[in-house]
């Protein structure tokens, strides 16, 4: 709504223009927008630019809180195997499956995003070592028992975690090499598994 005052003789205010424009639309168009900017499109999860923007501030906020701040990287295993067996849309099945797997062990205040192809990342704030285990093995093991069929065929599906904990020490850059050494360890192992350094 906008108002403005009528002023016929460039003198005395004779009354009120009163315009309504209806802005639902816009809204709903930004809010889209919005969504559009920080979603990935398949799994409706975080994109991987939105996540990096809140880990620099999650990162801010646990230095100035001292607190815990983790992080846990997830690749699915053997995902070209699965797109090759059945095809990019299975493929994409189990994408949204992992998505959804991945919001129901998470907690509110945790940041999930599809980072890559078929890997995965959380932000867990104010969560320390001995939290951040059972998390990570919750989700392996949800994943686990997924059970999803193609072509008259279960999908075998298991994914590799690593993470790290830090408290008072939040290298940015070397963050998400920390948390790649430890998935690496995982799939070094035979994937399948979970590694908390």
């Amino acid at each position: 709504m906008q108002a403005t005052p009528f002023q016929p003789n460039e003198g005395k205010i004779e009354g009120v223009v009163i315009r309504h424009v209806d802005i639902t639309k816009q809204k709903l168009l930004e809010l889209q927008l919005k969504e559009y900017a920080e979603k990935d499109s398949l799994t409706s999860l975080f994109n991987r630019r939105y996540f990096e923007k809140q880990l620099r501030k999650e990162v801010s906020y646990a230095v100035q809180q001292g607190t815990c701040l983790s992080l846990l990287y997830i690749d699915t295993d053997n995902f070209k195997d699965i797109n090759d067996a059945y095809g990019h849309p299975a493929g994409d099945r189990v994408l949204k499956e992992l998505a959804l797997q991945i919001t129901k062990v998470t907690r509110s205040s945790d940041i999930a995003a599809r980072i890559g192809g078929d890997e995965f990342a959380i932000l867990l704030p104010n969560t320390d070592k001995a939290q951040l285990e059972p998390i990570a093995n919750r989700l392996s093991l949800c994943i686990k028992k997924l059970e999803i069929r193609e072509q008259n065929r279960p999908i075998d599906i298991t994914v590799s975690i690593g993470g790290k904990s830090f408290k008072d020490d939040f290298p940015l850059e070397s963050m998400a090499k920390w948390v790649d050494k430890a998935l690496y360890l995982a799939k070094d192992m035979g994937k399948n598994q979970v590694v908390i350094i």
